[in-house]
């Protein structure tokens, strides 16, 4: 089926590229592109053209929530920058390190009582 070569009733109102057998990635196609500038308000063209729109509106709904996403990161990043947040994550920094050393510490002694134990052990199956 070509561009001219289709009856609206098989396809409603407008028509797709897939449905007359182009693939999608001529949406750019410069061809088609001046032929429905010239020509706007043939079925092909109308479906063509809201084609062309839909995937203009997906990338520009991409590129928006890239956008927030970066803007996101900045505000996240000055709201960590403020010294309220600091001395809060320095204090949480700080819980954390002691914690660390005296689990340290604990691990050491058991380690240390094990040894112990373990040198008794083996001093009893010595004798």
């Amino acid at each position: 089926m070509s561009l001219t070569n289709w009856e609206p009733e098989d396809y409603g109102d407008s028509i797709t590229l897939e449905d007359i057998g182009y693939p999608s990635s001529m949406l750019y196609d410069n061809s088609i592109v001046s032929t429905c500038e010239s020509t706007p308000h043939t079925p092909f063209c109308e479906g063509f053209n809201k084609q062309r729109r839909e995937d203009m509106s997906e990338k520009i709904q991409v590129v928006f929530f890239i956008l927030g996403v970066v803007i996101l990161i900045i505000l996240i990043y000055k709201l960590l920058a403020t010294n309220p947040v600091r001395i809060f994550f320095r204090r949480v920094l700080t819980v954390l390190k002691i914690t660390t050393r005296r689990i340290k510490a604990k691990v050491k002694s058991v380690n240390n009582r094990l040894d112990e134990i373990a040198r008794i052990e083996d001093e009893k199956t010595n004798k």
